[in-house]
């Protein structure tokens, strides 16, 4: 299973994804990623890999803002998760993750 496949992963259910943040506790307030159980499209990426600044970790960014850009015109996946929805992120996820 790819990194991208890993994070799709966690937040393929709707209860497990948030906007606003990168990831929030059982209260639903924000919180560190260690301690999440919601995440966001790139919270959940950055939940998978331990170090960010891998140059993997990069990679898998870049193709997330590709296919949020061939989907939906918006390389920002801040701004697919955060303003088109949990069914636009799972898309957006599933592209990146057929160009591997």
């Amino acid at each position: 299973m790819s990194k991208l496949e890993a994070a799709l992963e966690l937040i393929l259910d709707p209860k497990n994804w948030t906007t606003g943040t990168l990831g929030r506790d059982e209260t639903d307030a924000p919180c560190v990623l260690n301690k999440a159980c919601k995440f966001c499209a790139l919270g959940a990426l950055w939940k998978i890999y331990v170090e960010i600044t891998t140059d993997e970790y990069i990679i898998d960014c870049k193709k997330l803002m590709l296919a949020g850009e061939k989907l939906f015109n918006q390389s920002s996946i801040a701004r697919v998760n955060d303003s088109l929805g949990h069914e636009s992120v799972v898309q957006m996820y599933q592209e990146a993750i057929a160009c591997l």
